[in-house]
């Protein structure tokens, strides 16, 4: 019997020592335990305090999200409208362009016309040099034919009364000269002997 008594107390005595082991953590835990649960409505309030604002900070964070939404959108028209733009800018580039070649291709008939209108104007130039020598001329000639003209009335009364004194004469009048060719236009008349 004395070999089993003596490991029942090795035994007792090493489970004594375990439960006193644990005892002695599970005594340790509850003064933690106890400790923590004095620091607790402490965290607790100021854990509350430090969530206080969340609704508001949530409240803030949906309104940003809003507002980047509405961006977005805004952003996604400006570029439809910027590339609508450069679209139109293109099509102004590709007319201008058009109308650069139909203006250069029209510059041979501008020059062609320049040309005309500078002789037009060289040959007109000595117009009024020439109207005013054809009006001197022209007022020499009526002065010429005026003279003439009186002259031919003086020499037709004269003959009008040589042929009333040849007629109460009786004096035969002379023979009328050769027929001569009558002068075209711009031909000089032929000369006649003195």
């Amino acid at each position: 019997m004395r070999w089993f008594v003596a490991p029942l107390i090795a035994a007792l005595f090493l489970t004594g020592s375990g439960f006193m082991n644990a005892l002695e953590r599970t005594t340790e835990a509850s003064a933690r335990l106890a400790e923590t649960s004095e620091e607790a409505p402490e965290r607790t309030a100021s854990a509350a305090e430090g969530v206080e604002d969340l609704p508001r900070v949530a409240d803030l964070t949906q309104q940003q999200a809003d507002a980047f939404e509405i961006l977005a959108d805004a952003l996604d028209t400006s570029a439809v409208r910027v590339d609508q733009l450069n679209d139109t800018v293109a099509d102004q580039l590709e007319q201008l362009s058009r109308l650069v070649g139909d203006i250069d291709a029209l510059d041979p008939y501008v020059s062609c016309v320049g040309r005309r209108l500078r002789g037009l104007i060289a040959a007109s130039s000595g117009g009024p040099v020439v109207i005013d020598r054809i009006t001197s001329i022209l007022a020499g000639v009526n002065q010429s034919q005026g003279r003439s003209i009186r002259h031919l009335k003086s020499i037709n009364r004269k003959l009008t009364i040589l042929g009333i004194v040849a007629t109460g004469t009786g004096v035969e009048p002379p023979p009328p000269p050769g027929e001569s060719p009558a002068p075209g236009p711009g031909a000089p008349p032929p000369g006649r002997s003195c």
